[in-house]
C-alpha cells in the first residue's frame, strides 16, 4: 500500500470520525432543548438546518445542471467517506448512492434508537432543502440509511 493510500485512509477515517462528532453533538443538543421543556425543539433545529442550507446555496450559484451539484458535494474524497457513487449524471437528474453515513453511525453511538435517528435524519436534510432552495434544482433521499434501507439514493432533479 503507497504512503498515498495510507494518508487518503487516515484522512478519510479522520473525517469520518469528525461527522459522527458532530451528528452526536447535534443529537445531544436536541435532548438537552427537550429536556429543558423547550417548545418546538425539533422545529427550531429544523429551521436552523433549513437556514444553514441556504447559506451553503448562496455560494453554489454558479451550479445549473443536476450533475454538476452531484460532483460539488460529491468530490472524490466526499465520495470516499460516504462510500458513495455518482450512478446517473445529467443535466436534468443525478443520482447518487451512498453506502456509509457517518451522521447515523454518530447518532447510533449517542444512543438514539432506530425511530429516533430516522426523525434526526429528517430533520438534518431539511439543510438540503435549504440548499435547493437556492438553485434551480430539487434535491432529497429516495431511500435512506436511517430508514432501514441498505443504502441512501440521494437524487438531484432540474426544477
Amino acid at each position: 500500500m503507497s504512503e498515498a493510500t495510507v494518508n487518503r485512509d487516515e484522512a478519510v477515517t479522520k473525517i469520518r470520525a469528525t461527522i459522527e462528532d458532530r451528528a452526536k453533538l447535534m443529537a445531544t443538543m436536541l435532548k438537552h432543548m427537550q429536556a429543558a421543556g423547550v417548545a418546538d425543539a425539533e422545529t427550531i433545529a429544523a429551521s436552523a438546518a433549513y437556514e444553514l442550507g441556504q447559506m451553503d446555496g448562496k455560494n453554489l450559484q454558479d451550479v445549473k445542471t443536476a450533475g454538476e451539484l452531484a460532483h460539488r458535494l460529491f468530490t472524490p474524497i466526499t465520495q470516499d467517506v460516504f462510500d458513495a457513487q455518482i450512478v446517473e449524471d445529467a443535466e436534468d437528474r443525478a443520482v447518487v448512492h451512498i453506502h456509509h453515513c457517518p451522521l447515523v453511525v454518530g447518532w447510533r453511538t449517542a444512543g438514539l434508537d432506530a425511530n429516533q435517528v430516522n426523525d434526526i435524519c429528517n430533520l438534518a436534510n431539511t439543510r438540503d432543502s435549504g440548499l435547493a432552495s437556492e438553485l434551480p434544482l430539487n434535491m432529497g433521499f429516495s431511500t435512506r440509511i436511517a430508514a432501514g434501507d441498505g443504502h441512501c439514493t440521494f437524487v438531484i432533479t432540474k426544477k
